[in-house]
Formats: structure tokens, sequence, C-alpha cells
């Protein structure tokens, strides 16, 4: 089988103009082609352009703009998107998955959405669509932005996209006319509208084959989704809409409550949307001593999972912990069943933005136990905050301690402090432990040891040669040749050629028996 390599955001978008593009006949047709075998000489040439030789009646020429889909052709008498071009797709897309698979979603999806444009073009005809009003409770404003995407559904990563850009394109203009407390309030509970159908598309699609699509476009979405509502939360003005409009606050933090502390698992991080907004929102108009009851009350309730308990003991601390109370925090969230770090970026966070670099540096304290067993960019981000505490601290050692103890996960942070702190003489032990060939270090670091002490490089040499040797290559001995030579030019900085010397009388006697060795060592001259 012809396997060409597609990158796959380039594959996502044919994929998108298959769904978008081609009839469902076509697609059928395309796909026949593809599975009889009349596909041949698939080719990607620069990357950008997809070209094919598909059978037909005669051999029809396919050439697909990877770039600019409009400008794609083929020789047959279509002047549209043709099934010779889809048969193309279908092969390219071997190299990604099963194009049976593909069709079956991409028929799913046209499909959905003709039913979904009959109906709506049968709503449209009988009624006026229902659209958000002003005077209703944020609870109604739910059911009515549910209705206006009722069928909704996703064919691949890109719809969550498509989504989140759609939503926000259709249903912030409602509220144009609408006074600027409501607007901010209104706007809210659109991003909250997007989140629910987030872990929504997350439940339906979970079994699927493209659920790792879907979890990842949707885990990034919600990102987005929470940094706008931040920047929107910080604009607004939360007595102001408190005070205008009772009712809706008192439903908004209800709801906001029932969607982020159930523990049930999804792509959204809604223990930060709920402490988020607790901290910009609702803490000037609410009662947090009321909100503590409530979570008291739903922990007390049997039969909660693990997941739901340390979520709302997660809540619990939250408010301990605006209170500058980390003792009686600390005591709750010693009690949860798993502690994972995503829990408590949003702490570390609020607490380097606040300046208060002690707490900050006792929480990461906390969380030291958990750091080896840390994804690789959560490990980074704690490690970020690490050196950020220790600016507030007389002495970097308890640091250097922890450095030392994630060895060797830690060992870009701790290479790069030392370096930039003048500890050389560290610098080159860690070099020396973690074997470290002199090929793989920064010229620029090289040079500042050299200018300190040219003799801390020495054993660096000496260690990579003797592994270079052992190697037992005619490669690899004139790597080591190659570094003999910076290796003299060290000692002779240092005025030691006559340790130089025996040096190398020492490498020719220990490894005479390697005669492709002896020889590269003559052919530099190093042996008299």
């Amino acid at each position: 089988m012809l396997r060409v390599k597609i990158p796959k955001n380039r594959m996502n978008l044919l994929i998108d103009k298959l769904q978008n593009r081609f009839d469902p006949e076509i697609l059928e047709q395309g796909w026949e082609h593809y599975h009889k075998g009349f596909v041949s000489k698939l080719t990607l040439q620069h990357g950008i352009v997809l070209r094919a030789i598909v059978h037909g009646v005669e051999p029809y020429e396919v050439k697909i703009d990877l770039e600019q889909f409009e400008r794609s052709e083929c020789t047959c008498s279509e002047s549209r998107e043709c099934a010779h071009m889809a048969a193309a797709i279908f092969m390219a897309y071997t190299a990604h998955g099963r194009p049976e698979l593909l069709l079956i979603q991409l028929k799913h999806t046209l499909l959905t959405r003709s039913k979904t444009v009959r109906a709506a073009a049968k709503t449209k005809a009988e009624e006026r669509p229902a659209i958000p009003v002003s005077k209703e409770l944020p609870s109604q404003w739910h059911k009515t932005l549910d209705q206006r995407f009722y069928g909704f559904t996703l064919s691949h990563q890109h719809s969550v996209d498509t989504f989140y850009s759609t939503a926000l394109d259709s249903l912030l203009p409602f509220a144009q006319s609408w006074s600027e407390e409501l607007r901010f309030l209104y706007k809210m509970h659109v991003y909250l509208f997007v989140l629910r159908k987030l872990d929504e598309f997350h439940q339906i699609h979970q079994t699927t084959y493209l659920s790792t699509y879907h979890d990842s476009g949707s885990r990034a979405v919600a990102m987005q989704c929470l940094e706008q509502m931040t920047a929107t939360a910080e604009l607004a003005d939360p007595l102001a809409i408190h005070r205008r409009f009772p009712r809706h606050w008192e439903t908004t933090l209800r709801l906001v409550h029932d969607l982020s502390l159930n523990g049930k698992p999804g792509p959204v991080p809604w223990l930060d949307v709920y402490r988020m907004l607790w901290t910009r929102w609702f803490e000037p108009t609410a009662d947090p001593a009321e909100e503590r009851r409530r979570l008291e009350l739903q922990l007390e309730q049997p039969r909660l999972t693990p997941r739901h308990e340390d979520t709302l003991r997660l809540a619990l601390a939250h408010f301990d912990i605006v209170d500058g109370d980390d003792d009686s925090a600390l005591q709750q969230l010693n009690r949860l069943h798993s502690k994972l770090i995503s829990d408590f970026l949003f702490v570390l966070k609020q607490l380097r933005l606040a300046g208060d670099l002690q707490r900050l540096l006792r929480w990461l304290r906390w969380l030291l136990p958990v750091m080896p067993r840390l994804k690789q960019d959560e490990f980074h981000t704690l490690c970020g905050y690490w050196v950020e505490a220790m600016k507030a601290q007389p002495s970097d050692e308890e640091w250097l301690r922890v450095m030392v103890a994630l060895l060797p996960r830690s060992y870009s942070y701790y290479a790069d402090y030392l370096m930039k702190q003048g500890r050389y003489r560290q610098w080159v032990d860690l070099q020396l432990a973690n074997f470290v060939e002199p090929a793989n270090l920064y010229p620029e670091e090289l040079k500042a040891v050299e200018a300190f002490d040219p003799e801390l490089l020495l054993p660096i040499y000496h260690q990579s040669i003797e592994r270079a040797i052992q190697e037992k290559s005619r490669l690899s001995y004139k790597t080591a040749v190659r570094q003999l030579r910076t290796l003299h030019l060290l000692y002779e900085k240092l005025d030691r050629l006559d340790r130089w010397q025996l040096f190398v009388q020492m490498l020719a006697h220990k490894y005479s028996r390697l005669r492709a060795f002896q020889q590269e060592l003559q052919k530099g001259q190093w042996l008299s």
C-alpha cells in the first residue's frame, strides 16, 4: 500500500474539506475508487501538493493543493470536487487511520447536518427561533442556548474550535442592547454554556476512535474560554451587577456551584472556574461562610466518589487560602484521596501574582513529594515556581538540595542555575555524573568555565575520550582524537604538557591492541 505521510494538521484540513465541500454521493464514489485499488502513484510534493493517478474510464491526474484547496484540480470532466479527488484523500488518510471509519464519520456528520438544517428550516417556518431575553433568569438563558445548539455534533478535533467561535459569534450579539451590567453577566453565561457543552461532547465521544482528538481540542478551548472569563470578570463591576440584578446574581452563584463541584472527569477545569469566580466576582457580594456551610453539608453526604469528595475539600481550602490561613487549608488537603498537581496550579499562580513568595515556597515544599511523578510539562511548571520563590530567600541552598534530589529530571534547571551562579566546579561535577559529552554542551558554557579555570574541563574531556575509545569503532576513534586536540590546547594553556605526554602514552599503552585506534593516533601525530 502506498503510504504518504501528510502532517496531521494538513490532514485535518483535508477532512474538513471532505466534510464541507463534497456531496455524500461523491464521497461514496471516491471510497469505491479507493477500496477497489484505483489510486496509484500517490506523492507529496514540497509538502504542499498531493498528487495521484486515479484509474477510471481512463487514468485521471489529481492534484490537491494543501494550502489553497480551491486550486486543486483533476483531469476528469467534473467542474468541481470529484470522486477522484476524494479517493486520493482517502488513500492519504491510510497513514493516519482507517479510511472506512473516516467515511462512516463523514456520512454521520453530513446526515446530522442535513437533519439539523431541515429541522432548523422547519422551525424557522413554523415559529420564531428562541432568543435569550434580558428579564429571564440565567437558568432560562441556558435552556435557550441549548435549544439553539440542539443536535450539534463533533466530527473531528477542529469542530471544537468551530463550535467555540460559532457560539460566541452567534450568541453574544443578543445582548447588545442590554444594560452594561447584564451584558457582562450574560457574556459570562455564554462562556459557561460553552464549557458545559465541552463536557457533553466529552461524554458523547469518549468511546469513539476520535476521542483523543476531541479531548485535546476540548481542553485547549476550555483553557481559552477560562482566560476570556477571567478577562471579563476583571472588567465588570460585581457590586453593580448584584445591586441591579440580585436574582440573576444569585442564580449565577448557584449554577456555578452545581457545575463546578460535581467531581466528574472531563476536559474542563471546573474547579479553577469556581475559584476564579469566587476570587474576582462573588467574594464582594456573597457570604463565604454560607458557601462553606454548603460545602461542609455536601461533604457529609454518603457515597461520595473520591474525586467528588476531593473537589469539595479543595473548594473549602480555597476560602482558607484567601483568608491567608494556610494551616487550615493544608489540614483540609492532607485528607485528599489523591494529590493532583493540576488542582494546585491556580493557588501557586495567585500567590506568585500577589508577590507572596514565602507562602508560595510553603506550598511548593508541601507539593515536593509529588514532583517525581509529574508529567514533564507539570514538572517544568513547578520548577519555574521554585525559581521564582527562591528569589526572596537569603540563600539558594534549599533550591540546590531540591534540584539534586530531583535529578535526573531537574538536570536542565540545575545545570543552567549553576552556570548562571558561576558555580563552575559543581557544574562540571554534574556533567561528569551524567556522562555528558562536550559536543552536547553549549560552546559559551565551555568558554565560561575555561576562562574561570581551564583545569576544571580536563575531567570532562578525559571521560569523553575514554568512553569514545571503548565504543571500538573507527568513527568513535576519530572522535576521541579530535577531542585529544582540544585537551592538548587546555594542557598547553595550563603549561602542563608533561602531564599531557604522560596521558597520551597511557592511552596508547592501555589500548595497544586496538589497531585502528593506534592508526588514528599516528594520523593525529600524537605518537612519537
